[in-house]
């Protein structure tokens, strides 16, 4: 190629290995088969043009020069085989050029991000509280634990009081089954009396066990409705109240 079709802006190469990948591009080589006579002649001329202009030669512009043309003459002699395998004297250069365009590469994509980030603040992350609001899988097995330590306590509580025998007898002579319809109704009535109410609480202002587990199994379907919340504190305790946004959406 002659020099004139060479069109380099003289001070736009970071160094040696910049002006051979910007020489590679404008052949339209393929760095793997590098024709070492053509890109040295280039490579020379961007050379002598940086002298005739007086600008100062980089002692590695130089140096690499004086690697091309030991490469050059190495590919005029006969091919070295090595452990059977033909020696490459372009090779150790492939290697180098691959390397400075992977960091190149890099460098614009970390330069991107600092012209995109560098104008940013940082601050500390906010503290975030426990959220105790129970999650969908967990209500019926811990709901489920709650019921059954308060059966145990109203149990106890009746036998404490010796009226055990007595309630036994009137269930067998008088057994009532609470609708769960039934005590739907009396849980949001409660809840919107009450407010926010302990699950403790409501569970023992019923009359029965059947009255209990009706009531347990409407506060189960409010949850899956979302017409009530349920939360837990600290020390375990499980709260229910309404949920009004359910009723006014």
């Amino acid at each position: 190629m002659a020099s004139e079709d060479l069109s380099f802006t003289l001070d736009s190469f970071e160094g040696p290995l910049d002006l051979l990948l910007s020489l590679i591009s404008k052949n339209k080589i393929n760095i793997y088969d590098i024709p070492i006579s053509l890109i040295f002649e280039q490579y020379m001329e961007y050379i002598v043009r940086m002298q005739k202009m007086d600008l100062e030669v980089a002692g590695e512009f130089i140096d690499m020069a004086s690697r091309l043309m030991l490469i050059k003459s190495k590919m005029l002699l006969p091919k070295q085989v090595v452990d059977g395998k033909e020696v490459d004297p372009r090779t150790p250069l492939v290697d180098a050029l691959l390397e400075y365009r992977r960091a190149k590469e890099n460098a614009k994509v970390l330069g991107t991000r600092f012209s995109e980030f560098s104008g940013r603040y940082t601050k500390e992350p906010d503290e975030v509280g426990i959220d105790r609001t129970f999650v969908i899988d967990h209500e019926a097995a811990l709901l489920t634990k709650a019921f059954d330590r308060i059966a145990m306590r109203r149990k106890e509580m009746a036998m404490a009081e010796g009226t055990q025998s007595r309630k036994n007898l009137e269930t067998i002579l008088h057994k009532k089954i609470t609708p769960v319809s039934e005590k739907l109704f009396f849980v949001l009535r409660y809840l919107l009396k009450q407010g926010e109410t302990s699950f403790e609480e409501l569970m023992l202002t019923s009359e029965s066990r059947s009255d209990m587990i009706a009531s347990f199994m409407a506060v189960l379907q409010l949850i899956r409705a979302g017409r009530i919340s349920i939360t837990r504190e600290e020390n375990e305790d499980i709260y229910l109240m309404v949920n009004r946004k359910a009723y006014t959406a």
